[in-house]
């Protein structure tokens, strides 16, 4: 037959009495209060009634994650969504850029026009949702329209100051889903496009300002110059 535990009704008590007094503490630590028994039988004890650490101290294994302020639905883009004119839906992104030995970070905000294939961008130091929010003004100033929708990722920098804005101004915000980039193929072919085609030109551990001249220089000739093999060049 099954091998059996061999314990009193008085060491089976005492046992329980010790693992509900210190909840984490592991069969291991429990043996040196507890060593007429074998470390085995205590584990195996532990098992059989539920009383790991994972079980009788369920938080022993999480770390707190704080909760943000701000409360978000988080849409997802209907497959039959209908674009049609400039602003139906401005799809939006960023890239994280190590720029120097010390691990110094610069961050582009990105975003496309569906419609149009217009795409606008902002350089900052800071990864805040300030940033999107107003690279969401100026591209309805460049679009020269309203913007309807707009499509992000799950990333902190679309909500808070960026989703408020978008809740005020009655656009559609539309999430994608998480770990998924191609939901936002369009976007992530833009910021490929902006490392490949701008990097060389400026040097990124500049001041800030003069890689954001760079920057307008080259979203000029991207939006009016260059060819564009998804609008048939």
């Amino acid at each position: 037959g099954k091998r059996g535990f061999k314990l009193t009704s008085e060491e089976r008590q005492e046992i329980e009495r010790f693992a509900r007094m210190f909840p984490d503490w592991s069969h291991k630590k429990l043996h040196m209060f507890l060593s007429e028994h074998s470390v085995s039988t205590l584990y195996r004890y532990l098992a059989k009634k539920d009383m790991l650490v994972r079980n009788r101290c369920p938080g022993f294994h999480k770390k707190p994650r704080p909760r943000s302020a701000w409360k978000v639905v988080r849409k997802k883009l209907p497959k039959d969504y209908q674009v049609y004119k400039p602003g139906d839906l401005v799809v939006l992104d960023s890239i994280v850029e190590f720029v120097d030995a010390a691990f110094n970070k610069l961050y582009f905000v990105t975003c496309v026009d569906i419609a149009t294939r217009i795409g606008f961008a902002l350089v900052t130091k800071n990864h805040s949702s300030k940033a999107a929010k107003a690279l969401l003004g100026k591209m309805e100033e460049v679009l020269q329209t309203k913007i309807k929708a707009v499509l992000t990722d799950n990333g902190s920098e679309f909500l808070a100051y960026f989703h408020k804005a978008c809740k005020d101004q009655g656009i559609e915000h539309f999430f994608t889903r998480p770990r998924t980039p191609k939901d936002n193929a369009i976007c992530e072919r833009f910021n490929l496009t902006l490392q490949q085609h701008l990097y060389w030109r400026v040097d990124l551990t500049g001041p800030l300002h003069k890689i954001n001249e760079v920057l307008a220089d080259w979203l000029v000739e991207y939006n009016c110059l260059r060819p564009h093999e998804s609008l048939n060049m």
